[in-house]
């Protein structure tokens, strides 16, 4: 009787964690199939179509972008020996510590007239520098320049991967380098090609800040729009709905294409292409191919951000380490949380092979934007105070750590759940002969073991949570402020110069997140 008592109490855990995890999300669903507002018919009518064609026309430009920003200099970095090719692999990978809403507002400081363009260049170069940059291609170039780093990541690796033997095999056939890149090397890179699409793909639809500030609607700034400017939560659920099914069928069809591809490289295939020595024209070209991302995507915009420091620091906030606070407990409480539940789930899904399948559906929150989740949080936890009669739910830090599990628990659990699975079962046993709990196997021998990749998860979904903007701007308590929501702040009132010093400690912490994981990411 005991033991079914456990096991139904095992079955009852596992159905509120499903529902934990999943309810924001059905819950939007839910409001998005209620009743037709006012409000939803006008969105309908009038600007629904207009919110679509600017979400997917974003999307689109932004992955041929991106595509065109990280296959050549992948290629170039791990094909070819040119001047800096070593040292450029590197700085290839700094764009990452910037997210997108960041690098939109330093290129619009840089064609301001205090913009380090305009300060510095003769008087009749000036007028030049002053280009309205507030359009929807200007959001797709700058956002391109924060997103390409996903699918150089994944490039860089399946490339190195690819061996010599292949590529000799095409080499006899009579192929030059460039038919070799477009019949073999790009075909066998493919796997690698689609999901870095797909984590480009994610991080643009959960982006909220570098959209709205260049005026640029789309699905995910109409949702805020019509929740607080129209007051109405159900039209802005329709609206979640619509984002929702954009990126489930965007996903599917990068599912689609993944489905029956593989490739296996055998271990003759893992002999190391040597790199081809170029010329002084193909070494300048070359390299200023591989710069130019570097410069544009992280250089030129810390240097904006560094001259408006010295320029204005008069302008700095004198509550500036009050939202450092704030940003960095925030983060740490997050992460810890978020740690805690994935290596927890990661140990005992070994043991109980359906929590394996609780695994698999926690990790589709990181699919849904942060807008919807907020959306779904909020609305849930208004329910629960207007039954309950009180605001505390929707007025503390429930919400805002709820929807940070669902939407940053897949970053935790994937290397947490790979790295447990390497960790032999001997161990376990052994420890299981030698009369040891489960509690002190997890802490004297799984800790120690996975301490590294621990401290390397820790500081990755530590990171992602100091840089979050949209469910942090909803689901914060009055007054709490971070450094992702002043800098928002700051850009909507178009005080840019007070947004140079959190910005540059916000920077700073996505770097130190890419030295410290420079290992993984081969840095």
């Amino acid at each position: 009787m005991a033991i079914k008592h456990a096991v139904n109490f095992k079955h009852i855990a596992l159905a509120v964690a499903f529902l934990l995890l999943l309810s924001p999300i059905l819950w939007v669903c839910y409001q998005s199939l209620g009743k037709t507002s006012e409000a939803w018919v006008y969105v309908r009518e009038n600007l629904l179509l207009h919110y679509l064609k600017n979400t997917l026309f974003i999307w689109l430009g932004v992955i041929i972008l991106t595509g065109f920003c990280a296959i050549p200099t992948a290629y170039l970095v791990t094909h070819y020996d040119f001047f800096g090719a070593k040292t450029l692999k590197k700085m290839l990978f700094l764009p990452l510590s910037l997210p997108a809403y960041l690098v939109v507002l330093c290129y619009n400081g840089i064609f301001d007239y205090t913009g380090i363009f305009y300060r510095y260049s003769p008087a009749f170069l000036q007028d030049m520098w002053r280009l309205d940059v507030k359009n929807i291609w200007a959001l797709m170039l700058f956002s391109s320049l924060s997103l390409y780093p996903y699918l150089y990541v994944s490039l860089v690796g399946s490339f190195s991967l690819q061996g010599l033997q292949y590529q000799e095999s095409a080499k006899t056939l009579g192929l030059n380098r460039f038919q070799i890149l477009k019949r073999v090397v790009l075909p066998m890179a493919l796997p690698a090609l689609l999901a870095g699409f797909l984590l480009i793909s994610l991080e643009l639809f959960n982006d909220y800040g570098a959209a709205k500030y260049m005026g640029i609607p789309t699905l995910g700034t109409a949702i805020f729009k019509t929740w607080f400017s129209l007051q109405d939560l159900q039209a802005a659920a329709k609206l979640a709905g619509m984002l929702a099914l954009c990126i489930f069928v965007i996903l599917g069809l990068i599912k689609w294409l993944q489905k029956g591809i593989s490739f296996e490289h055998s271990v003759k295939s893992k002999a190391k292409m040597a790199k081809k020595q170029v010329g002084l024209g193909k070494n300048i070209l070359y390299f200023t191919l591989c710069a130019l991302p570097v410069f544009l995507g992280f250089i030129l915009p810390v240097t904006q951000l560094v001259v408006q420091i010295l320029a204005y620091h008069t302008a700095i906030d004198t509550n500036l380490l009050q939202y450092a606070w704030h940003s960095l407990w925030v983060a740490f409480c997050g992460t810890a949380v978020i740690i805690f539940c994935a290596f927890l789930l990661a140990y005992l899904q070994k043991k109980q092979r359906i929590l394996y399948q609780l695994g698999k559906i926690s990790s589709l929150g990181y699919a849904i934007p942060g807008t919807i989740l907020a959306l779904g949080v909020f609305s849930l936890l208004l329910t629960l105070d207007g039954i309950l009669g009180f605001s505390w739910f929707r007025t503390g830090f429930l919400g805002l750590f709820w929807a940070y599990i669902i939407r940053f628990f897949a970053v935790a659990y994937q290397p947490l759940q790979s790295s447990m699975d390497i960790v032999s079962t001997r161990f376990g046993d052994a420890a299981a002969s030698l009369g040891k709990n489960t509690k002190q196997t997890l802490w004297h021998i799984h800790l120690p073991l996975m301490r590294s990749q621990l401290m390397g998860v820790f500081v990755l979904v530590f990171v992602d949570l100091v840089k979050e903007l949209p469910m942090t701007l909803l689901l914060r308590p009055t007054r709490f402020d971070t450094l992702a929501s002043k800098i928002f702040e700051y850009a909507e009132d178009e005080m840019l110069a007070r947004t140079a010093a959190p910005a540059l400690i916000l920077i700073f912490f996505g770097v130190f997140a890419l030295w410290f994981n420079r290992k993984k990411y081969d840095f």
